[in-house]
């Protein structure tokens, strides 16, 4: 079993991991345990950890799939659901689930009553690589991502790498998206397999394993994003703004489908203003357009992208910031980026 220490919980990856998990609810002692899921992972998920709860008795509750119901109402239905079966603050809940479970099952957990424990259990690619580390959590307000939240953590998080052969490719797509920002943020080994291996022959257990273990570094040394974790934003100024902007038309994009964008622009953006090489913007365009289809970006209108972005919870007096990259392993935060050069990244995009 793989094993990465946090300064206050631990994240297991492995195909079993029954021994820690049950040891954990031994020792807790637990009021009532209940598990949130989706119509999703109730069908593909639930049945593996019924088995490692064994004799734990579970309430199930189960909400709608997708980022549009990751809201301030769909966590009144679950505080809801936890007043109507009478649960008290020694209660754990299961985040059985992708990102949209594992932050706003995390949300809600963090504020009913002043907190209960909670634990992720990542279903997806996304999740398991990004989502569930570091205690980020929260639900989008007004069309604009993750706009309320708060940091907190887990008891745990339980990894179970073979998820992910549940996914349709279009899923394992999004969530491959952050891993190729770690990569490119510092995750060597990971950025030589992935841009040297047919993304149908990669070996997803390592990559996981890698990946959790370069967001985690980065959490640790700034837990709450007052520094160097901003440099995990890559990609996701334009990306974020993008993909909410899609989920006002009938073609939303899943979240890593816009963070790929984001990468290709923001990349484009280091290349100009930071010297980032234009032979590593190649690899970098090259490694996503042989994976992802290419987005027609006109119906969404340059000023209400900006208009979006500018509504970023990373800007600071009104200036959009982004993180960029000097070079590989080398990026840099709160960089400010000028309209035009935008607008030129969103141009190369359409044309390389």
């Amino acid at each position: 079993m793989n094993t990465i220490y946090t300064n206050t919980y631990n994240i297991y990856i492995d195909d079993d991991f029954s021994t820690p998990f049950q040891a954990l609810l031994s020792t807790k002692n637990y009021s009532g345990i209940f598990v949130l899921v989706d119509d999703n992972t109730k069908e593909h998920c639930l049945p593996l950890l019924e088995k490692l709860l064994g004799n734990f008795e579970k309430t199930i509750i189960t909400i709608r799939p997708g980022e549009e119901n990751k809201t301030l109402e769909t966590c009144d239905y679950i505080w809801s659901f936890f007043i109507d079966n009478k649960t008290d603050r020694h209660a754990l809940l299961i985040n059985l689930g992708g990102g949209v479970i594992g932050d706003m099952g995390g949300f809600s957990a963090a504020t009913y009553k002043r907190g209960i424990d909670f634990l992720q259990m990542p279903t997806t690619l996304l999740a398991q690589v990004d989502a569930s580390v570091g205690g980020k959590l929260g639900v989008n307000f007004q069309g604009i991502k993750n706009s309320i939240g708060i940091f907190h953590d887990p008891i745990a998080v339980f990894v179970y790498p073979d998820f992910i052969k549940t996914l349709e490719e279009r899923e394992l797509k999004s969530g491959f998206a952050e891993v190729i920002k770690h990569g490119l943020l510092g995750a060597d080994s990971t950025w030589k397999i992935i841009t040297k291996t047919d993304f149908k022959n990669l070996n997803f257990n390592s990559i996981i394993f890698d990946s959790i273990q370069y967001k985690n570094k980065i959490v640790q040394e700034d837990p709450r994003e007052s520094g160097k974790r901003k440099v995990l934003n890559l990609g996701h100024t334009i990306g974020h703004a993008l993909e909410s902007l899609s989920h006002k038309t009938d073609t939303p994009m899943l979240h890593g489908e816009a963070i790929v964008i984001g990468l290709v622009c923001e990349g484009f953006i280091s290349y100009r203003l930071l010297d980032f090489k234009k032979e590593d913007l190649d690899i970098l365009c090259n490694l996503i357009f042989n994976i992802y289809k290419k987005e027609d970006l006109s119906k969404y209108g340059t000023e209400n992208l900006l208009k979006k972005m500018g509504q970023d919870k990373k800007n600071r007096e009104q200036k959009i910031n982004f993180t960029l990259l000097r070079e590989l392993g080398q990026p840099v935060w709160d960089q400010e980026v000028t309209v035009e050069l935008i607008e030129e990244s969103l141009v190369f995009y359409k044309n390389y």
